[in-house]
Formats: structure tokens, C-alpha cells, sequence
């Protein structure tokens, strides 16, 4: 782990995107994890355009305490709009059950994105919002 650390750490000051993402995952597991390292290269992954980092980025900021859901949102939507499935559903998720007052009509929009590209579970999301 030390040696991928390293490695990964020089790669992602060089600016290799790829490594900011993979040294943020390996600085998320750790035990104890460095959740503010992490969240620094998800960042720059993020903002160089990594899909993975913009989902793993919200992920990371609706677990702190508080929540950051408007971070959460600012990058489940980014991935969400460069073709992420996963980051549609979770982010209508979000829209649906954790803004105040909900956001049902955006949460369509994006279970609806999904469920046309194949995810079974935005899917299952429109058909109990059809229900309900």
C-alpha cells in the first residue's frame, strides 16, 4: 500500500487523472481513512472531467456531518450528465428523498435517463413514483 501510495501520489501531482482518482480511492480505504486528502484528489478528478471521481465525490460529501447535499448534487450531476446511469438514479435519489422539499419532477427526469439507458433500479424508482 505504501508503495502504491507513493507511486500514485507523484503520478497525480503530475496531473495524471487517473491517479488522482485511484490515489483518492486507496486514501478513502484506509484505516483510519483521510477523508480530506480524498476528497482534495476526487476534486481534481472531478473538475478535469473523471466520472468515477464526480460520483465518488458526492458519494463522499452526502457522508460527512452534515451532509453537503448541494456539493453532492453539483457532481452527481456532472456525472449524471456525461452518461453515468448509477450517477442518474442516485442523484434522483437525492432529489427525491433528501431536498427539502423534494424535487419529484427532476427525479423523473433522471430515473427516466437511466431506466431508457438500462438501470433496472430507476426503473423500479419511476414506477413507485407512477404509483404514488
Amino acid at each position: 500500500m505504501d508503495g502504491a501510495r507513493t507511486w500514485w501520489t507523484q503520478a497525480s501531482e503530475a496531473e495524471e487523472v487517473k491517479a488522482q482518482f485511484n490515489l483518492a480511492l486507496l486514501l478513502e480505504r484506509l484505516d483510519p481513512p483521510d477523508l480530506e486528502s480524498a476528497r482534495s484528489w476526487y476534486t481534481r478528478a472531478a473538475e478535469a472531467g473523471h466520472t468515477g471521481a464526480q460520483f465518488n465525490l458526492a458519494e463522499l460529501l452526502i457522508k460527512l456531518d452534515p451532509p453537503d447535499l448541494d456539493g453532492a448534487r453539483t457532481w452527481y450531476t456532472q456525472a449524471a450528465e456525461a452518461g453515468d446511469t448509477e450517477a442518474q438514479f442516485v442523484l434522483g435519489l437525492l432529489l427525491a428523498g433528501a431536498l427539502k422539499p423534494p424535487d419529484l419532477n427532476g427525479a423523473r427526469i433522471w430515473w427516466t435517463r437511466a431506466a431508457e439507458a438500462g438501470h433496472v433500479e430507476a426503473r423500479e424508482a419511476l414506477e413507485l413514483l407512477e404509483e404514488h
